[in-house]
């Protein structure tokens, strides 16, 4: 049961992040391995105003996100917005994306040093919960949160007039330009969703454990293993992708070495591909 709940925490930071990375590749059209780094940016950003600037931490993450967000739009506009008007193909996009991780990751080394960084909160005593669980409570808040942000995404996408030009973008983005959407309009609100994803995620991983440069690679991978699983460019789909990934690693623990968590999602994504390629939630062909 232990191992459980902490596959649902796990489940509900991979959910968040995936959530920006699937509309990116969708509307996008490739697969942005960036998106790490924003996270990362995300959680330093939080630390550095909660910590430093002495900001209330909700306030913090609120002030970090409009950051974060204009952070993406300008990258946007400075790199991917001319190879999308010269026709660079999705690798061509993708190879830019490895590019710019790996500056911006050396730009948080360079910003915030290598050192282990914790967010300054006083230390809580866990929860128990029936069946010996026990749970902090800033665990408490990740996954209360995340079930608000889930909501609120939902909310946007199927209720707002920009959250259904998104959608109406991923499905044909010509035949949106034709129904008069400004479809640069529409990569810019997804950037700033995918930042906000990625902001949460980072945050909340941080929050849970600790603030290291590298900590938005090695989340990378079950990122990935979400949206394949979920069916690329689905969104539904990568909140239940996070959550089987998430539960899938966690409880894998109590049969196999922990190092080795990593590889249940890569195993997952792998399997997901040879039997169903567009995904659970997938359509065929997508």
């Amino acid at each position: 049961m232990q191992l459980i709940v902490n596959g649902i925490l796990m489940g509900a930071v991979i959910s968040i992040g995936a959530v920006g990375l699937t509309l990116v590749s969708r509307i996008l059209h490739f697969f942005y391995f960036g998106y790490a780094a924003m996270l990362v940016y995300g959680a330093y950003l939080t630390m550095t105003l909660f910590n430093d600037v002495g900001l209330p931490l909700i306030l913090a993450v609120l002030v970090s996100l409009p950051l974060l967000s204009l952070m993406a739009i300008l990258i946007d506009k400075i790199t991917f917005k001319h190879l999308r008007k010269r026709g660079t193909g999705p690798f061509g996009m993708m190879v830019v994306g490895i590019g710019l991780e790996l500056f911006l990751r050396s730009s948080v080394r360079l910003l915030w040093g290598s050192d282990v960084m914790r967010y300054d909160l006083p230390i809580r005593r866990a929860i128990l919960l029936p069946f010996n669980v026990r749970i902090t409570p800033n665990q408490f808040v990740i996954i209360a949160a995340s079930l608000i942000l889930m909501l609120l995404l939902h909310l946007f996408l199927d209720q707002t007039k920009i959250g259904k030009a998104m959608r109406a973008t991923a499905d044909n983005i010509d035949l949106a330009k034709v129904r008069g959407i400004n479809t640069e309009r529409v990569i810019m609100w997804t950037w700033v969703i995918a930042s906000i994803s990625a902001g949460f995620a980072g945050f909340f991983l941080a929050l849970d454990t600790r603030l290291v440069p590298i900590m938005g690679w090695k989340l990378l991978l079950p990122l990935f293993a979400a949206v394949i699983l979920g069916g690329v460019g689905n969104p539904y789909g990568a909140l239940a992708g996070g959550m089987i990934i998430g539960i899938s690693q966690e409880v894998s623990a109590g049969f196999i070495t922990p190092t080795y968590k990593p590889a249940v999602a890569f195993i997952i994504m792998t399997i997901t591909l040879l039997i169903k390629p567009s995904g659970l939630f997938g359509r065929g062909g997508q």
